[in-house]
């Protein structure tokens, strides 16, 4: 019965593909900005290992009021790339759970068929044990 409608109407076709096309689409754009987040993450990297860089340079010739005085610009900016770190990582894995979760929402006529189907006969079932 299910796939009688769905055979018979061409604009729930035309949605379903529509639908298909969409769910390509959005994957395809969630893909590019987990990419651009990964990228963003190793440039955080890169960032902090920097910033150890300079500290190490900065601490083999320095005095130690020129290093106490450095001490807080280098704990301030670390702070900063940590946080966006966190920031970052938070989003890639919304991204990710979003990715995951348009995967795994199939819409498939032939699935639809099957719940239909599924649902008669629990339904035949149950009338059948009311009568008992």
């Amino acid at each position: 019965m299910v796939r009688q409608i769905i055979e018979n109407s061409k604009v729930l076709r035309d949605a379903l593909e529509r639908r298909t096309g969409d769910k390509m689409e959005t994957l395809k754009v969630l893909g590019e900005k987990a990419s651009t987040v990964r990228e963003s993450l190793k440039n955080c990297d890169e960032e902090e290992k920097k910033l150890h860089r300079r500290l190490d340079f900065f601490l083999d010739g320095a005095a130690a009021t020129d290093a106490e005085s450095f001490k807080s610009e280098y704990m301030a900016q670390l702070q900063e790339v940590k946080t966006k770190k966190s920031r970052l990582r938070h989003q890639l894995a919304e991204l990710e759970r979003r990715r995951d979760e348009l995967e795994n929402a199939e819409f498939d006529c032939k699935e639809l068929e099957k719940r239909a189907l599924a649902a008669r006969s629990e339904e035949h079932t149950s009338e059948l044990q009311s009568r008992l």
